[in-house]
């Protein structure tokens, strides 16, 4: 399994979801999906912008695509 980064070159926010969908080789758009589904709970909206935006402002940042990117996630 790779090491998490994030991905800013493909960023809709702060990188951190298609970063996760990289590195778990999962469609980008499905990650996302999958969290803004889960944040439509009223109980987890609060934990899930937390960790988002932990993982934004901690988490190390790929300085350009991995050339494999594509390819996995799109």
């Amino acid at each position: 399994m790779k090491n998490y980064k994030r991905m800013v070159q493909n960023k809709l926010i702060g990188g951190v979801l298609s970063g996760l969908a990289y590195t778990f080789g999962f469609k980008t758009w499905l990650v996302r999906m999958v969290f803004v589904l889960s944040a439509l709970t009223a109980v987890t909206v609060p934990f899930l912008v937390l960790v988002y935006i932990l993982t934004m402002v901690f988490a190390p940042v790929y300085d350009q695509d991995p050339e494999d990117y594509k390819q996995i996630c799109e």
